[in-house]
């Protein structure tokens, strides 16, 4: 059965930026296909980044987060160079949504897993982040023709058990917007942050905004 998801991620972003050149950040219903299996964990609400420390980050200050519905927001389905990913039950999650000042924003999902999935989970995302994969095109939530690039990978060093963060750039329509992700694991703890913005973030702030979120999940 498909699941419900509130969140704003690759597909809504880039629909989005076709229909407005200064994007407002928006929650948008998408949906999404978990795969069977063990639901994850209660998720401590502790483990997600707050408010206050995203003021902290170059380039992110005045940013407010809004809570999603626990257990209702979940990543999407396919790697940073377009390989289908195979996820565990992620419905015990807990997420939050960024409002950044510009108008942008992105969110941020947090899930306990039984164990052994996070890291799998986590395997699949980094064995598909190739910096020389080519652009691929798939439909979006809309069933509109998305294509997507991968930019750049961020090195963010030995901040987790596992880390990912990549810039891609994603054009529907003929309009071009950018979406940076992060994914973290921390034992059986995975976390990924999407920011959804006009142009690419600074190193500085995808490497302290991982760095930042890597720590909150190690003290949750």
């Amino acid at each position: 059965m498909n699941i419900r998801r509130i969140s704003i991620h690759l597909a809504v972003a880039a629909l989005l930026a076709g229909c407005s050149t200064a994007r407002q950040h928006t929650t948008t219903t998408v949906v999404g296909k978990p795969s069977s299996g063990t639901p994850a964990a209660a998720t401590p609400a502790g483990a997600l980044i707050t408010a206050a420390e995203l003021n902290t980050i170059p380039g992110l200050q005045q940013t407010t987060t809004t809570p999603l519905p626990t257990g209702r927001s979940l990543p999407p389905a396919t790697g940073p160079c377009g390989a289908a990913l195979k996820q565990p039950n992620l419905l015990g999650g807990r997420a939050i949504q960024f409002n950044l000042p510009s108008g942008n924003g992105g969110d941020e999902f947090v899930a306990v897993l039984p164990p052994g999935q996070a890291q799998t989970y986590m395997d699949q995302i980094i064995h598909n982040l190739n910096a020389d994969c080519p652009a691929y095109t798939r439909r979006n939530g809309a069933g509109l023709n998305l294509t997507a690039k991968l930019e750049a990978v961020i090195d963010t060093g030995p901040i987790a058990d596992q880390a990912a963060a990549f810039v891609l750039a994603t054009t529907v329509l003929r309009q071009t917007s950018i979406t940076t992700e992060i994914d973290l694991r921390y034992r059986d703890t995975y976390a990924q942050i999407v920011l959804l913005t006009n142009i690419p973030p600074t190193t500085t702030t995808i490497k302290t905004l991982a760095s930042t979120a890597a720590q909150q999940l190690a003290t949750a």
